[in-house]
């Protein structure tokens, strides 16, 4: 991702310098290297050329996002597979006074959907550290380019960051109310069903 990033720029520098190899190459350092790197291997270094590389980090970063998704959901589906069979061993290892405690809508709701919810943890870490290796790519080219503006930047993003962390925990608040909200419509609905279930068996 950050080559396909780092990319463009030569490609605007090599145009603003009129597809002029010496003053391309005289801009910048980082033209110089890279114009240097083509002559190593043997690569001669064109706008058709640029725009090549380009293209090609970019069908590569989309590939390796295709990759890491289907990954990723292996990951859950296996992480909440193992959780689901733990629970239902626990559960029908326990006593009969926790048993009884634990309603119906409850037991399945927790098999079926929170063992997958917590699951979903395991992605949460592996989206945050992708996001640390991608903006300690991304920072240390910004710097190495424009080194005032980049940490400027990255001051008004860890300000900023700061405040929207009120609005975090709203929502990780609402979440939790969420999911109150639901286990108890769970729970009536089970209920409901089950009295429903013994009315109709019972032909009363």
């Amino acid at each position: 991702e950050s080559l396909g990033f780092v990319s463009v720029y030569p490609i605007v520098s090599f145009l603003e310098n009129d597809s002029d190899l010496e003053r391309f190459a005289d801009a910048t350092a980082i033209n110089a290297k890279l114009v240097s790197l083509f002559e190593y291997f043997g690569v001669e270094m064109s706008l058709a050329v640029m725009i090549s590389f380009m293209l090609g980090f970019v069908l590569l970063r989309q590939g390796a996002n295709f990759i890491t998704a289907v990954f990723y959901e292996k990951i859950k589906a296996k992480a909440g597979l193992k959780l689901g069979a733990m629970v239902l061993t626990q559960t029908l290892q326990a006593d009969y006074k926790y048993v009884s405690k634990v309603d119906r809508g409850n037991f399945i709701v927790t098999i079926d959907y929170e063992c997958q919810a917590s699951a979903s943890i395991i992605l949460v870490y592996l989206m945050l550290l992708r996001l640390l290796l991608t903006f300690t790519a991304y920072f240390s080219i910004a710097l190495f380019a424009a080194p005032i503006p980049t940490i400027v930047s990255f001051i008004c993003l860890t300000i900023l960051g700061l405040t929207l962390s009120v609005f975090i925990q709203r929502i990780n608040s609402i979440s939790q109310e969420s999911v109150k909200t639901r286990e108890v419509f769970v729970n009536a609905l089970s209920q409901a069903y089950g009295a429903w279930k013994e009315i109709k068996l019972g032909g009363t």
